[in-house]
């Protein structure tokens, strides 16, 4: 039996590992964007503007907001070509969140349904909020989702090289 937890807690961890971690560089991108987007030929204001925009309490949605704001109304040729771009990120916000701040549910029942779906069941304190399954196919389809979003960003804000994720 703790062989079945051990399982399905590296399970998680592996998870939930790489879709946060993913994020992390997603949000060094978006910051990119919009920075340059800013302040597109001077190196120097964009590391300030970053820093004043950019403080630590400033979350990756606030962030894709600004995104959205400068690609409706600015870059209007990103969301022709990339339509989805925003709602994906806003989608991958909601994962990385999920995965972040819910608990590993780790009933005896969650273990063996997890270990046998090769899948994590991730509840949240409301009892009301119904539990979230994330299967490694669930994950590696937002990984997919970070890598696109990360390198169509990186072509807009004039990196034009793809992001291995």
């Amino acid at each position: 039996m703790l062989e079945h937890r051990k399982q399905y807690h590296e399970l998680s961890v592996k998870l939930r590992g790489q879709v946060v971690g993913a994020c992390a560089n997603l949000e060094l991108i978006v910051e990119q964007f919009i920075a340059t987007y800013f302040c597109p030929d001077d190196m120097k204001r964009i590391q300030n503007l970053i820093r004043l925009f950019f403080k630590e309490n400033t979350g990756l949605t606030r962030k894709i907001e600004m995104v959205k704001y400068i690609a409706e109304n600015e870059i209007t040729g990103l969301l022709k070509t990339w339509p989805d771009i925003i709602s994906d990120l806003f989608k991958i916000v909601e994962c990385r969140n999920n995965l972040a701040h819910r608990y590993l549910d780790v009933s005896l029942q969650s273990v063996n349904d997890g270990n046998a779906s090769n899948s994590i069941i991730l509840q949240n304190l409301k009892k009301s909020i119904p539990p979230i399954v994330y299967s490694e196919d669930d994950v590696n389809a937002i990984l997919d989702k970070i890598r696109d979003c990360s390198n169509i960003l990186l072509y807009w804000h004039g990196t034009r090289t793809p992001f291995p994720l």
